[in-house]
């Protein structure tokens, strides 16, 4: 019980650090594309006037549900539950197909944030 709380802790904080557009880790982060595919540091498609911007939680969660009865490790678990929480607690989570113009908008006025983590966090 105890690495599964651990582990949802670090991978709350490590997507918390890595995936908050104003973090300075997350300005850090190389971009990488293929074409109409950024695989990094968000999953997203464009296609035309849309963009299809895939969340972390989405793609963890399945993950999660396959890799359950095959990994017995409390820990990694942990990590996956922590990061896919962490996910659901912005306010775009549910939003996958937004327009072109307002893809840059809606990536930059991303709303989450935690106190304790202020000092990494640029306004």
């Amino acid at each position: 019980m105890f690495e599964i709380l651990f582990g949802a802790l670090l991978g709350f904080l490590l997507f918390t650090l890595t995936s908050h557009p104003k973090s300075r880790i997350s300005k850090k982060l190389p971009d990488k594309k293929i074409k109409n595919l950024q695989v990094f540091p968000r999953v997203t498609i464009s296609a035309k006037d849309r963009v299809f911007h895939f969340h972390h939680w989405m793609m963890l969660t399945p993950i999660l549900l396959f890799f359950q009865n095959i990994i017995h490790s409390d820990l990694i678990q942990g990590l996956l539950i922590g990061s896919i929480f962490q996910g659901l607690l912005y306010k775009d989570r549910f939003k996958i197909i937004v327009k072109q113009a307002d893809h840059a908008k809606q990536v930059k006025d991303s709303s989450f944030h935690i106190p304790l983590i202020k000092r990494f966090i640029r306004k």
